[in-house]
C-alpha cells in the first residue's frame, strides 16, 4: 500500500515531530532501552551461587553480597531456601523493628533490613493488578510532641546580653555555628575529624569514611587548603554555618556566612573559585536568579556533586548554600521578611538566644566558636514533617542502593557497565522493574542510573551519595502506617522529656595547648538523670583534685557528694562488715569522694571501645541507648581490672583515727570467728601494719577457697585512703606535701573525670594491642567490598588491554569507593592488592580473611597511636549552678 503526503499530512507529521522530539530529551531512561541489542557475553568472572555464599561468610555484612546470593538465587528459584541461608549467616533485625525514626540509626544495618524486605518478594502486586488508591493523612493534622519551653521571657529579665549580627542572619529554626574565624572553624573540623573518625571506627570495628566535609566543600566550591589559611585570616572577619537538619551524611542543607574584613577582595576570590569549577567541570552550568531582590548565582552538575548559591546580600556579607531553600530561607531571615511579606523569626531577636548568652557571654576567652540548637530547631527535627520526610528518603536511598548493586552484579558478569535500568532488568540482575509495583519511590520521583553507571538517581530524591536535602522535599500526606509509626515516636519522647524543650549550646575554644568544649544543661525538673544527678552532687563547687596524686595514677572520678542523701540511698550498715560510724562520716571526712585507676598491666581483656559502641548504638538499627548491658557490664568490669583505690579528704583527723581504732577492734573479733558455710566457707583475715613509723595500715582478708580479696586503708596526712594493694598506699606517703597534690586550673566542679596520659606506661601496650586488633578486624572487613570490585575490574578487563600493579589496585580502589559511597582505608596505611585470579583482596599489612596477620601495636603513624602522640591528658568537669549544669571537657594537646 503506497501512502500518499499530502501537505496537511507533511505539517501534521512535522508537527507531531516537534511536540515528541520534547519527551525524548526528558524522558525516563528505562524505556529507550526496551529495544536494545543482546546482552554481551558473559564474564568468567561472573558470580555463582555458591561463591557469593561462600564469600558471605567472610564478611556477612556487606549487603552487595546479600544482593547477589538473592538475586542469583531468584535466578534459580531458591529464593526462599537461600533468604533461611543468608539470615542464618547474617541476622538481620526484621523490618517492622527498625528504627527509622533515630538520627543515630547505622545506615548500613538499616539497609540491609530492608534490602533483604524487598529481596524476599519484589512486588505485592500480580501481573497486570494496579495499585490500590490507599487513604492519605494530611501530615498537618499530625502533632509533633507537646513539651513546654521554658519561660525565656522571665528568664532573661532585664538583661541586654551581646548579640552577634550573624545570629539575626539565621532562621530560629535552623542551627547555629559560629567562629570568630574561618582559620578556627577549619581547624575544629579537621581536629574533629581526625578524633571521630578514629574512637569510631576503634569502637565499630570499621576503616570507612563518608568524607561527608570533602563531599561539602566540592559542592559548594569552597578550597581550603594551608596555602589560602592566611588570606581567609586577611579578608574575614567572622564565619557562620547554619542548616535545617543534622542529616549531613545522607545529604543535607548547608548555608555559610562570611563577614568580610576587606569585602572586595573576598568577592574576587569567591567568584574565582566558581569560574574555575565551571571551566574545570564541563557539566557544570551557571544560572543566575533573584530573591528578595538579591541576585544569586547557581552552579551545579547534573548529580550535584557540584551545588552551590552565590549571593551578596549586603555590602561586606557573602553567603553560599548547597540548597536554594536554605538559600532562600537565610535571604529571607537577612532581609527580616518572607515573599508573600510576612515577618520571619530571626534567631538572634529570640529571647531564648538572648538568654543563653547571659550565660555564655559572647567575646569570653573561652570562646573561639559557639554552637546552638534552639528550641524550634529541636521542635522541628522531631516533629512530623521533617521525621517523615527522611523516613521516605531513607526508603527510597535503599532502592538507588540496590539499583547500584544491580549495576555492579551487571558489570562483574558482562564486564562493562550498563547504561539503562532495563539492561538491568534483560540480565536479570534486579528483583524486579524498578518505577513499578513496589520498587517505586514512594514520592513519585522516577529511577534512572547514574552517568558512572554505578548508583541509582531518583528524580526527587537525588543521587544515592548526595541526596537532596530535606528542606527541598517536604511531606504533604503521609499513608496511616507512617502516621501511626510516627505517633509511637512521639508517645515515647513524650514520656521521656516531660518538663521542658532544652535547647543546645556548646561553646569551643582551640589553643595550641587544648582543646575546650563548654555546655550547659538547663534544670529538667522532672527528668530522672538530671534530678538524680542533682541531688546526690548538690552544695557548693569544690576543688576536687586537691590531695596528692601518686606517679602512677592514670585516671580519676571525683565528687562532691551531698553525704547525708548518698548514705540513705545506699544504706551501707546492710553490707558493710562492721557498723558504720555517724561521726566519722558527719564530722571527720569532707564532702568528697574519689575513685582512682593505677597503672598497671590488666588482669584480663576489656574492649572498652565495643562498649562506647553498645551505648552509642553505631550501626544498630536501634540507635542510641542508655539501657544497653553490654556498656553498664563492660565499665563494671574495667573496675575490677587494675589497681584502684578510693579517697575521702579529712576534716577532723581526731574524728578518723578514733573510728579507725574502733573498726580495728571491731574487724579483729570478727576475723576470730570460726567460719560458716561448709565447703564455701568465707574466711575472713584482718591485721595492722605500718607504712611509715607513725602511719599505720590496716588490712582486711576474705578467701572463698583458694581465691583470695585484701582491702587495705589508712590516713594519710590530709587523705583517708582504701586501697585494692597496698603499694598504693606507700606511693600515696611519698606523695603527700609534694606539688602534686596542690589543685589545679579547672576542677572546682561538682564531679571531675581526669585522665592523665603522662602516667600511662604498664597499661599502654595492652591497649595498643587492643588497637592493633581492632585495626585488623576493621581493615579485613573492607577486602569484601573491594573484592567484589575487583572481580568487576577483572571483568572488563577481559574487553581490553590488560592492566596491571599499582593502576588495577587503583581502579579497584576507585570502583569500591564509588559503588559504596564511603572511602575504604587500612587503619595501619596498609595497601589493597587484587589477587591475580581477580577473586580476592588482600592487606599489606593484615593479610587476608583466611591468613589474617597484625603487629603486635598499633602504629604511631596512623590512627589511635597518631593521636596519642598528640594527647596530653583530660579533664571533664560537671558543675551544678543556679542555671543548670555545666559541663566543660578540656583535652590537652602535646606538641
Amino acid at each position: 500500500m503506497t501512502i500518499q503526503l499530502t501537505p496537511f499530512r507533511v505539517r501534521f507529521a512535522l508537527l507531531a515531530l516537534l511536540g515528541v522530539l520534547p519527551l525524548f530529551a526528558f524522558a525516563p531512561q528505562a524505556p529507550r532501552a526496551a529495544t536494545a541489542d543482546k546482552l554481551p557475553a558473559p564474564s568468567k568472572h561472573a558470580w555463582t551461587r555458591e561463591e557469593a555464599l561462600a564469600q558471605l561468610k567472610l564478611y556477612p555484612h556487606d549487603p552487595y553480597l546479600q544482593y547477589v546470593s538473592l538475586q542469583l538465587a531468584r535466578r534459580e528459584d531458591r529464593l526462599q531456601r537461600t533468604v533461611t541461608e543468608v539470615e542464618r549467616i547474617a541476622p538481620v533485625t526484621p523490618r517492622e523493628r527498625v528504627d527509622l525514626f533515630s538520627i543515630f540509626t547505622g545506615a548500613l544495618a538499616v539497609q540491609e533490613s530492608l534490602q533483604l524486605d524487598r529481596m524476599r518478594v519484589p512486588s505485592t502486586l500480580r501481573p497486570g493488578e494496579e495499585p490500590t488508591r490507599r487513604e492519605i493523612i494530611d501530615i498537618a493534622r499530625l502533632r509533633g510532641p507537646q513539651i513546654k519551653s521554658h519561660p525565656w521571657k522571665e528568664m532573661l529579665g532585664d538583661k541586654k546580653p551581646d548579640i552577634s549580627a550573624l545570629s539575626r542572619m539565621v532562621p530560629e529554626d535552623f542551627y547555629f555555628v559560629e567562629f570568630r574565624s574561618l582559620n578556627k572553624m577549619l581547624d575544629v573540623l579537621e581536629s574533629g575529624d581526625l578524633w571521630s573518625l578514629h574512637l569510631f571506627n576503634q569502637a565499630r570495628r570499621d576503616a570507612r569514611t563518608q568524607q561527608v566535609g570533602e563531599r561539602l566543600r566540592r559542592q559548594l566550591v569552597l578550597k581550603t587548603n594551608r596555602l589560602l589559611r592566611p588570606f581567609y585570616d586577611t579578608v574575614v572577619e567572622e564565619v557562620a554555618l547554619t542548616g535545617s537538619d543534622l542529616f549531613a551524611a545522607e545529604g543535607s542543607d548547608v548555608t555559610l556566612l562570611f563577614r568580610a574584613k576587606q569585602a572586595d577582595v573576598l568577592r574576587k576570590r569567591m567568584d574565582g573559585f566558581l569560574e574555575e569549577a565551571i571551566k574545570a567541570r564541563r557539566d557544570a552550568k551557571r544560572r543566575e536568579g533573584e530573591y528578595l531582590g538579591v541576585p544569586y548565582v547557581h552552579v551545579s552538575t547534573p548529580e550535584r556533586d557540584l551545588h552551590v548559591f552565590s549571593a551578596y546580600p549586603e555590602p561586606g556579607l557573602h553567603v553560599r548554600s548547597n540548597s536554594k531553600t536554605g538559600l532562600q530561607r537565610v535571604l529571607e531571615t537577612i532581609k527580616g521578611k518572607s515573599l508573600d511579606g510576612k515577618p520571619v523569626h530571626r534567631l538572634g531577636d529570640s529571647t531564648e538566644f538572648a538568654y543563653i548568652r547571659t550565660l555564655m557571654p559572647r567575646g569570653a576567652k573561652e570562646e573561639d566558636g559557639f554552637i546552638y540548637l534552639s528550641d524550634p530547631f529541636i521542635r522541628h527535627l522531631v516533629g512530623p514533617t521533617l521525621k517523615l520526610t527522611e523516613r521516605r528518603r531513607i526508603t527510597c536511598c535503599n532502592h538507588l542502593r540496590m539499583i547500584g548493586h544491580a549495576a555492579l552484579m551487571y558489570r562483574t558478569e558482562y564486564g562493562q557497565a550498563p547504561k539503562w535500568l532495563a539492561d538491568l532488568e534483560r540480565a536479570e540482575c534486579c528483583p524486579g522493574t524498578f518505577n513499578k509495583d513496589d520498587l517505586v519511590c514512594m514520592d513519585g520521583g522516577t529511577y534512572t542510573l547514574s552517568a558512572d553507571g554505578l548508583h541509582g538517581v531518583c528524580s526527587h530524591h537525588g543521587h544515592a551519595d548526595r541526596l537532596v536535602p530535606c528542606c527541598e522535599t517536604p511531606l504533604a500526606w503521609v499513608y496511616p502506617d507512617e502516621a501511626k509509626e510516627y505517633e509511637r515516636f512521639r508517645g515515647e519522647y513524650n514520656n521521656y522529656w516531660r518538663s521542658y524543650f532544652d535547647p543546645i549550646a556548646l561553646r569551643i575554644q582551640v589553643t595550641p595547648e587544648r582543646y575546650r568544649l563548654e555546655t550547659i544543661v538547663l534544670p529538667l525538673i522532672n527528668n530522672s538523670i538530671y534530678t538524680g544527678l542533682e541531688r546526690a552532687l548538690r552544695g557548693k563547687p569544690e576543688p576536687l583534685d586537691a590531695l596528692p596524686v601518686p606517679k602512677r595514677n592514670i585516671a580519676s572520678i571525683a565528687a562532691r557528694i551531698d553525704k547525708d542523701a548518698v548514705l540513705k540511698e545506699l544504706n551501707v550498715d546492710g553490707w558493710l562488715p562492721f557498723p558504720l560510724d555517724k561521726d566519722l562520716v558527719s564530722r571527720g571526712l569532707g564532702d568528697q569522694v574519689g575513685l582512682h585507676v593505677y597503672d598497671s598491666a590488666p588482669a584480663f581483656d576489656l574492649d572498652l571501645m565495643q562498649s562506647l559502641n553498645s551505648f552509642l548504638g553505631v550501626g544498630n538499627v536501634n540507635g542510641m541507648s542508655l539501657n544497653n548491658a553490654d556498656f553498664r557490664i563492660g565499665y563494671l568490669l574495667a573496675s575490677f581490672n587494675a589497681p584502684v583505690y578510693l579517697s575521702f579528704p579529712v576534716r577532723d583527723a581526731k574524728v578518723v583515727d578514733r573510728a579507725l581504732a574502733a573498726f580495728e577492734k571491731a574487724l579483729t573479733e570478727r576475723a576470730r570467728k570460726a567460719p560458716k558455710g561448709g565447703w564455701f566457707a568465707l574466711t575472713e583475715d584482718f591485721f595492722k601494719s605500718e607504712l611509715k613509723p607513725g602511719v599505720p595500715m590496716w588490712s582486711y582478708t576474705f578467701r572463698l577457697e583458694i581465691v583470695k580479696w585484701r582491702l587495705h586503708w589508712a590516713r594519710i596526712g590530709k587523705g583517708l585512703y582504701v586501697a585494692s594493694k597496698p603499694d598504693i598506699l606507700k606511693d600515696l606517703v611519698e606523695a603527700e606535701g609534694k606539688d602534686e597534690g596542690k589543685p589545679e586550673p579547672d576542677t572546682t566542679a561538682n564531679a571531675l573525670v581526669r585522665l592523665r596520659a603522662r602516667n600511662w606506661n604498664q597499661v599502654l601496650a595492652d591497649y595498643r594491642l587492643g588497637w592493633a586488633e581492632n585495626n585488623r578486624q576493621a581493615c579485613l572487613r573492607n577486602l569484601g567490598p573491594l573484592a567484589s570490585a575487583g572481580r568487576a575490574v577483572m571483568a572488563a578487563a577481559e574487553n581490553r588491554p590488560p592492566r596491571e600493579g599499582d593502576a588495577l589496585n587503583e581502579e579497584m580502589r576507585r570502583l569500591a569507593d564509588g559503588m559504596y559511597g564511603v572511602h575504604f582505608f587500612c587503619p595501619e596505611g596498609g595497601r589493597y592488592v587484587l589477587a591475580a585470579d581477580g577473586r580476592s583482596c588482600s592487606c599489606s599489612v593484615h593479610g587476608t580473611a583466611g591468613e589474617q596477620k597484625q603487629p603486635l601495636a598499633a602504629s604511631n603513624a596512623t590512627g589511635p597511636g597518631k593521636m596519642l602522640q598528640h594527647f596530653g591528658g583530660l579533664t571533664a568537669s560537671l558543675t551544678f549552678l543556679e542555671d543548670g549544669l555545666h559541663a566543660v571537657v578540656i583535652v590537652e594537646r602535646q606538641k
